[in-house]
């Protein structure tokens, strides 16, 4: 943080429970250019001490230049059909909330992360045994590239897991918690990357150029997955740990409804009207489909 500023008396405090704590804001902007470069804080608070008096404090400060500029405009990683935003942008989203401590700093790679996973026309993500991969309608499909890019880093040869076990097929690493990936380098710095593929199905390898649509794997259940779906997000760096989200859009999508429900499907209504979205980003329990 910047700009500190604490007040001479709190300096003298001692024996104050400190308990860390990290606090989620989601703020709405109606246009970019309200969106500010800096955030200050201020916190006014109140102590009792042992002898029963107390004190009231005032801490202000500012933290880091928290505007990213113009967001990057991207293909889908994924062919039409109706796709679940699980996971997707929002301020109880689980990939929001992870923060990373690696090396001595704090990341949130997954900021702004989405899981995508394929309903059928039963409005439900599997069909007959849910244990089986290959029942799952996701499964397989082709993970394609965002843009015009340059293979940064691949991983492959990790199992997959039987959908929705409490266990996965190995230990959960740094190593192995992605699954099989990939990591394309784009442009300004940003970073696609896409994580659970199946083993054997990536087409790419380290310093490949590709061009946006081309297949790059299908979609699995490796490493920390408990069903097939496809993790995707955008970084900063060509790791998906030590990174920091960054916010994307895709050039075009259509709404076609929510699913509050999760993976166990949505109700599919009698007569879908989509919203088209143009330069958008699917928020979290979205049903899109995708141009």
């Amino acid at each position: 943080m910047t700009d500190f500023a604490t007040p001479r008396r709190l300096l003298n405090l001692v024996n104050v429970p400190r308990t860390p704590s990290v606090h989620s804001l989601w703020l709405t902007f109606d246009k970019q250019e309200a969106v500010p470069r800096t955030l200050r804080h201020r916190f006014v608070f109140t102590l009792e001490g042992t002898d029963g008096k107390t004190e009231e404090y005032d801490l202000e400060f500012s933290g880091p230049d928290v505007s990213p500029g113009q967001p990057i405009v991207i293909f889908p990683p994924l062919k039409a059909v109706p796709w679940y935003a699980s996971n997707g942008p929002s301020n109880q989203s689980n990939h929001r909330r992870t923060l990373l401590p690696v090396g001595g700093e704090v990341h949130i790679p997954q900021r702004f992360a989405t899981d995508g996973t394929k309903f059928g026309g039963d409005g439900k993500a599997w069909h007959g045994d849910s244990s089986s991969n290959a029942n799952w309608y996701g499964y397989g499909a082709e993970a394609l590239a965002v843009a015009d890019a340059v293979v940064s880093a691949v991983k492959d040869g990790i199992p997959e897991n039987v959908p929705l076990s409490p266990t996965h097929a190995v230990p959960m690493t740094l190593e192995t918690v992605a699954g099989n990936h990939v990591i394309l380098s784009l442009r300004n710095g940003h970073y696609a990357f896409y994580a659970h593929l199946q083993p054997g199905s990536i087409r790419v390898k380290p310093g490949d150029r590709v061009r946006r649509g081309q297949v790059l794997g299908l979609l699995g259940n490796s490493g920390n997955s408990n069903a097939p779906h496809l993790h995707f997000h955008i970084c900063n760096g060509d790791s998906w740990f030590a990174s920091e989200g960054l916010p994307f859009l895709f050039d075009s999508f259509e709404v076609l409804g929510s699913a509050g429900s999760g993976i166990q499907g949505w109700t599919v209504p009698a007569a879908v009207k989509p919203d088209k979205r143009l330069r958008d980003m699917p928020v979290e329990n979205q049903v899109v489909a995708f141009d």
